[in-house]
């Protein structure tokens, strides 16, 4: 993901992104930012400076065999869209 601070001052971010019920999605690894999760979500939280902006990102697995993309995103202070 890439969280854009086009404000003067550092800012923490909070980004939760969601998948349908019953996929069992854990997170293996992230990167630039820190994670929690279970089955149904995943969270990256971190800080990126006034006027920067971070390329942020995890590798996750699954039980079931189909791939499964992410239902909706939440973002505190801002927006986000699933693409």
């Amino acid at each position: 993901m890439r969280v854009v601070n086009s404000g003067s001052a550092a800012r923490n971010f909070t980004v939760t992104i969601s998948y349908p019920s019953a996929n069992d999605v854990w997170v293996q690894g992230a990167w630039n930012a820190s994670f929690d999760g279970d089955d149904n979500y995943i969270t990256m939280s971190g800080s990126v400076g006034g006027g920067k902006s971070l390329i942020a990102g995890f590798q996750a697995g699954k039980d079931s065999g189909d791939s499964v993309r992410s239902a909706s995103c939440s973002v505190g202070g801002g927006t986000c869209r699933v693409s």
